[in-house]
Parts: structure tokens; C-alpha cells; sequence
């Protein structure tokens, strides 16, 4: 098992967790907090629906930060952060840092806002993690970090951990439905089916998770099986008609 698989199966689980009781809202909390002990670093849940209209919640408090003048200057500046300018030119969402967003889209109030008020506190480094992006706004979280950038490892975890941050936040907002732990799917079994549902292959659901394609299939068979299944048409179908996943 390679490095990013073996730090992102505890999230498979803790996905399939999550998904087998219905969800009255996303667990924001619970996900940063499981984020924070994956990355060793801060992480806030940040929201951006407009220029002005923007905040975030810390996992961790961190004192002294932020002061009343970087509020606003964070709440104002909030869509000019290079990451969103990065999403918005290209139309790719994968999890990046702000240091691998190309410099022509770092403005100049970008680039004070992370020196002024990020960087004293040790937080100039940002790996963002999105998980909605909607005509409404961006949900996302974000992780802190100072003096250094993320390593490479750390941008492919985050993009293994986004497609399951994408399932919950989906099955949060379909309300009701029996239960799923009632139905003895495992926690991989779920988060495969999820991915299953939006049309991905084997092959594109192993890339998402950090595990094999062989692997991928071995956990279909056993969902068919539960599902009385043959095909994958079917299995999604019954899937959701049972209310297991979204």
C-alpha cells in the first residue's frame, strides 16, 4: 500500500460512516477535524458566494487572528483568492495550493492579503479543497500551513479525498431515505457505489479513492451481490431506489 493510499483509506471509512445514517447537514466540523489530523495542519470550511460575501470557521482558534481589518479585507478580496482565479480560468477544480496557481493570476491584492494578514500567523501556504461549486457560490475547505508549501503528496491525498467530500455533501442534502447501515454495505462499498452513480469507470473511481481498479471491482461484485444486481445500470438504480445513496 502506497503512502496516499494508506493515509486516505481512514477516509473511506469514515465517509462510509457518515453516509449510513441520514445526514441532517454537512459535517463540517468532523471533516475538518479529520482533515487537520491528515495534513498536520489548520483547516477552515470556507464559503465565497460574491464579492462581500465570504467567510470561513476555524478548526483550531488562532489567536490574535483575524483581526477585525483583515475581516474585512478577507470578506472584500475574497474572489480574487488565486485559487478561485485559477478554477474560474481553467474550469478544473482539483485541489491545488496557492504557490502552484501560475503568477499571472496572483494579483496584487492577492498577493498582500496572504503577506499582511496570512503570513505573520504561519497560515501564507493554502491547499484548497473544493467540494460544491455552484452558480450560488463555492464551499470548500481550506488548509494552512506556513513557511513551506504542501508537498506533492499532500496535493494528491486532497484530490483522492475530494470526490468523497463531493458524496457527502450530496447525501446531506437529500433529506429522509432508510438508513444505510441497515442495508450491511460497508464503508467502501458505499463510497464506490456514490462514485458509481455519476458515471465514473473502475478505473476512475481507483484514481478518486487511492486504490486499485482490482480492487474497485472486487468491491462492485460484493455491492451487486447485496443489491441483487448484474450490471451497473441496475445496482445504481436499486441503490437509490433503497435510499443508500443519493
Amino acid at each position: 500500500m502506497g503512502a496516499v493510499e494508506r493515509r486516505t483509506s481512514e477516509w473511506v471509512d469514515l465517509v462510509g460512516d457518515l453516509l449510513a445514517r441520514p445526514l441532517a447537514a454537512f459535517p463540517r466540523r468532523c471533516v475538518s477535524a479529520r482533515l487537520s489530523e491528515t495534513f498536520g495542519c489548520q483547516v477552515s470550511w470556507s464559503w465565497v458566494d460574491g464579492p462581500g460575501r465570504a467567510g470561513f470557521e476555524l478548526h483550531q482558534p488562532v489567536p490574535g487572528f483575524p483581526t477585525p481589518e483583515a475581516l474585512r479585507v478577507l470578506r472584500e478580496t475574497s474572489t480574487q483568492h488565486p485559487v478561485l482565479r485559477w478554477y474560474a480560468r481553467t474550469g478544473r477544480l482539483t485541489p491545488t495550493t496557492v504557490e502552484r496557481v501560475p503568477r499571472s493570476l496572483h494579483s496584487h491584492v492577492s498577493r498582500a492579503v496572504l503577506a499582511e494578514h496570512f503570513a505573520p500567523f504561519e497560515l501564507e501556504h493554502q491547499l484548497v479543497i473544493t467540494y460544491r461549486v455552484e452558480k450560488a457560490g463555492v464551499r470548500a475547505f481550506v488548509l494552512a500551513r506556513g513557511r513551506r508549501d504542501f508537498p506533492d503528496e499532500d496535493v494528491r491525498v486532497a484530490t483522492a479525498v475530494q470526490p468523497l467530500l463531493m458524496l457527502l455533501d450530496r447525501q446531506a442534502s437529500v433529506p429522509g431515505g432508510p438508513a444505510a447501515e441497515e442495508s450491511g454495505f460497508t464503508g467502501r462499498e458505499l463510497a464506490v457505489l456514490g462514485l458509481l452513480s455519476e458515471g465514473r469507470t473502475a478505473a476512475a473511481i481507483g484514481t478518486g479513492l487511492a486504490i486499485s481498479e482490482r480492487t474497485v471491482h472486487r468491491h462492485l461484485q460484493r455491492a451487486y451481490r447485496k443489491l441483487g444486481a448484474h450490471d451497473r445500470v441496475s445496482a445504481v438504480l436499486r441503490a437509490r431506489e433503497a435510499g443508500i445513496i443519493p
